[in-house]
């Protein structure tokens, strides 16, 4: 969670519960250009999740190095991102005082909603506001000390350097909103193998975020059921629902009711940003994000049931160059995440 604060070049490591993907930017100038990417599965993800295959999982960030396209990552400094179900944030509200005033004050102030102890916490945070009555409007990031140690350990062994961590849909977002959206009101749902995370943004800054125990997983399993296929044959569902429709019928069918859980979540996110912000209560845009993001019907069920336009991001809308188009399209929106921790300076 620490800033980076070396002038060296990074690439961003996302480590998902299924794949590892990582990104590598180029500027010139302010402008950036997509260098380098990848997509690697992780062999035998629950034993490497529970932390009982850390070999493996140092060989896959290694190879997420070594197979990315069309050039080869050529830095050693990672900026990665921790999985917002085991992270911690909120925006907490203090009188205005002193930067090092504020250092003592954010982690007591944090710890009384934290389910952790101080003891077994890094806390890092960032002043979004100062409000008219002379308030600062703070973002607390916590997470577990055993994980963050853990993260720095695997990356270390796999010949890298961690220069910063920080929580997954502060990453996404940095790829993800353009200047243009700077001032609306945007939900990100990003939908990964075994969560979905609601973040509404508004001036750049996190106004509400929650974490959906349910992802992409769940759909392919569905699907996998309905049609009496195999897991792996279900992780092309799309592909199978453009050239059925009989078969995109009896997918949507079962997916329709896993939905309906984030359709709530959803309108609750987008009801709690408008009590917070009476200037601009209304949300301009949804936008979906993650491998679960292209889920046949997926797009149109969240547009018609919470009635927001909803859009598949775009992770390379700040972004230029010949590598972006050379991306297929079905892993754009599971590589978000990795663009935005890229993006990080």
């Amino acid at each position: 969670m620490a800033e980076q604060t070396l002038d060296k070049p990074v690439f961003g490591l996302d480590i998902g519960s299924y794949t590892i993907k990582a990104a590598q930017v180029k500027y010139h100038g302010e402008r950036a250009e997509l260098y380098a990417a990848s997509i690697v599965d992780m062999p035998d993800p629950k034993m490497t999740l529970s932390k009982k295959n850390r070999q493996g999982l140092i060989e896959s960030i290694k190879k997420s190095v070594a197979l990315s396209k069309p050039h080869t990552i050529d830095t050693k400094y990672v900026a990665s991102a921790l999985p917002e179900s085991k992270a911690y944030s909120d925006i907490i509200t203090l009188p205005q005082m002193e930067e090092e005033e504020l250092k003592t004050a954010v982690p007591f102030e944090a710890t009384k909603h934290m389910p952790l102890t101080l003891e077994e916490s890094y806390i890092d945070f960032t002043v979004i506001e100062t409000t008219k009555d002379k308030k600062i409007k703070i973002l607390v990031v916590g997470a577990p000390r055993e994980l963050v140690d853990f993260y720095r350990e695997i990356i270390r062994a796999a010949g890298l350097e961690l220069i910063s961590l920080e929580i997954k849909p502060i990453a996404a977002a940095r790829a993800l909103l353009s200047p243009e959206m700077e001032n609306q009101a945007i939900l990100i749902l990003d939908i990964g193998a075994n969560n979905a995370s609601i973040t509404v943004f508004y001036k750049g800054n996190i106004v509400v975020a929650s974490t959906v125990f349910s992802g992409g997983e769940a759909y392919v399993s569905a699907a996998a059921k309905e049609l009496k296929i195999s897991q792996e044959e279900a992780l092309k569902m799309s592909e199978i629902a453009a050239h059925s429709e009989e078969k995109k019928e009896r997918i949507l069918r079962v997916l329709f009711p896993l939905f309906d859980d984030l359709v709530t979540k959803v309108q609750k996110a987008i009801s709690f940003h408008a009590s917070k912000n009476l200037k601009k209560p209304e949300l301009d845009k949804i936008l979906l994000t993650g491998g679960g993001a292209i889920t046949p019907g997926f797009q149109e069920y969240i547009e018609q049931n919470v009635g927001v336009k909803t859009v598949v991001a775009d992770p390379f809308i700040n972004l230029k160059g010949e590598v972006v188009e050379k991306i297929p399209q079905a892993e754009v929106p599971a590589i978000a995440t990795a663009v935005g921790l890229a993006l990080k300076k």
